[in-house]
């Protein structure tokens, strides 16, 4: 079985516990005061690509070929190089989570986490965009498996999976 991550899931096991907020007799004790929230995980994966940082909403699943071709006229679509930093921004976040060895795969589930990746989906080459979406869409993530290596740095490699409506 894999390891699948939504971004709820994400965001609870990776933010620290919450604290009680100080009295106000510490606050006048000379204590110094709390530290700021911390920032959701997500941010710290995709802070520096700004067009993946806004969330939407998802549209209807599954999402058809006909639904990907009304995204690309209309100007909504996100390009390889948008596709590149999305895999590589949450690469460490995932590598920290891989099971050295082999082991089940590590899965940020996308699908209803308001990130556009039915943009990125658009943003596909004209020559592999039907295959991509298939019968339909349903559902979209990131997977990283130990097995599955970079080419080039030979490190595990994310990759993004579409969940197509007949498996």
């Amino acid at each position: 079985p894999s390891v699948w991550i939504s971004q709820e899931q994400h965001t609870a096991q990776t933010m620290p516990p919450a604290v009680d907020a100080p009295s106000s007799s510490a606050s006048s004790s000379g204590d110094p005061p709390p530290p700021p929230p911390p920032r959701r995980p997500s941010d710290d994966y995709w802070r520096d690509c700004p067009e993946w940082a806004a969330e939407g909403r998802c549209p209807p699943l599954p999402l058809s070929f006909a639904m990907v071709e009304d995204l690309r006229l209309q100007g909504r679509s996100l390009g390889r190089k948008v596709g590149h930093n999305v895999l590589l921004y949450c690469w460490k976040y995932m590598m920290s989570r891989l099971v050295p060895g082999g082991g089940d795969p590590v899965v940020i589930d996308l699908t209803a986490s308001g990130r556009p990746w039915w943009e990125l989906v658009a943003g596909a080459s004209d020559k592999i965009r039907r295959d991509l979406v298939g019968p339909g869409i349903a559902g979209f993530s990131i997977e990283m498996r130990a097995g599955v290596r970079c080419p080039y740095t030979k490190y595990p490699q994310p990759n993004f999976v579409a969940l197509h409506v007949d498996g």
